[in-house]
């Protein structure tokens, strides 16, 4: 595969619009009609998805690590948003309206206090590895578990959760059922479900996060796999998956 300026390969997975709602084309009767009157065949180019292909994107700087949950700069950010998703999203366009993205649906109690969010079915990481509950769990108990050595690359997850392990905000994360996640917290915040919209709480496979080393204190974080493009780094559920990292191209 050729290099990229991006510095970043991530290759095509699926390039299945239609499946995200972008992938919808023009009904007969608003289709430009042909010299005899008759409506011409939808062609490829007309907005139907198309598998595979090649997308380039030039980018102002290079990208900081390969772990979503350790980066703060908006060309990390970038580039994990085509590879990895969190619980829920924002709306195309939008800084406020949350929509469904790994949760199809999700509950909150009276007091503020639970957040129930009800998985999809039969989703895959890049890997192969389920998105259950227990991956899901995975995921958030790391967050609010970093070692002491990554804490300050874990900006976001530390500032969001009001700190880390019994000072956090977060008090439990539940995997209710192999669907179903609970995340209960010690005081209410209006602005949890906008947060967990950020590019840092992407859920990553459980798989590949150990077999990458993430969470290794041993290490100086230049030499953890996962964050600096290791075999396994950056494995999510995104359109696209990463190949490789080539620092400074």
């Amino acid at each position: 595969m050729n290099h990229k300026r991006i510095g970043v390969l991530i290759a095509a997975a699926a390039l299945a619009f239609a499946a995200c709602g972008g992938g919808a084309t023009s009904s007969p009767s608003a289709a430009t009609t042909g010299p005899t009157g008759e409506t011409p065949a939808p062609t490829e180019e007309a907005g139907q998805p198309k598998d595979g292909g090649t997308l380039i994107v030039a980018l102002p700087g290079d990208i900081t690590r390969t772990d979503s949950a350790l980066i703060d700069d908006s060309n990390s950010s970038y580039v994990m948003n085509q590879v990895m998703e969190g619980l829920i999203a924002l709306e195309p366009g939008s800084t406020s309206k949350i929509r469904p993205a790994l949760a199809e649906s999700w509950d909150t109690s009276a007091d503020g206090l639970t957040y129930t969010f009800h998985l999809r079915q039969g989703v895959k990481f890049h890997d192969g590895t389920d998105v259950d509950a227990a991956a899901v769990k995975f995921n958030y108990d790391r967050w609010l578990n970093f070692p002491t050595e990554l804490q300050d690359y874990s900006y976001y997850a530390g500032a969001v959760f009001g700190g880390y392990g019994d000072t956090a905000n977060v008090a439990s994360v539940d995997a209710v059922d192999p669907a179903t996640v609970k995340i209960t917290l010690r005081t209410p915040n209006s602005a949890f479900l906008l947060t967990q919209t950020l590019t840092v709480f992407g859920i990553a496979s459980p798989t590949a996060l150990k077999a990458g080393h993430a969470d290794n204190a041993e290490l100086d974080i230049t030499k953890i796999d996962y964050a600096q493009g290791g075999p396994t780094a950056m494995v999510g559920t995104g359109p696209f998956k990463f190949s490789e990292w080539k620092v400074g191209e």
